[in-house]
């Protein structure tokens, strides 16, 4: 299945949702189109932050959201995420139904 740049729109609409609810309004918020402005800034500070894995509150999980905030002005990162996603989706469905057996 090849993977669209409005898939991985559709995926983080849907991921924000299961956000809680101050979490997804403010990542909605950042994400709008007029907000460049802050969201590439932010997205450095995510990825720079998730350098730092071994300490508490940052780390490995900065990394995704730095590339989902930069994936939204630099477009043709959203195809390799999309499929990365995906990937990602295939893999975990494989190694729980091995275990589940």
């Amino acid at each position: 299945m090849a993977a669209t740049a409005a898939e991985w729109d559709t995926r983080i609409r849907g991921l924000l949702k299961k956000l809680p609810h101050w979490v997804g309004t403010a990542l909605h918020w950042l994400l709008e189109p007029s907000h460049h402005w802050l969201r590439i800034p932010a997205a450095l500070a995510f990825l720079l932050c998730g350098a730092f894995a071994p300490i508490p509150l940052i780390g490995v999980w900065m990394l995704p959201v730095g590339l989902v905030l930069l994936g939204e002005d630099i477009p043709w990162m959203k195809m390799p995420m999309e499929q990365s996603a995906q990937w990602v989706e295939r893999t975990w469905a494989r190694v729980f139904r091995r275990t589940k057996s």
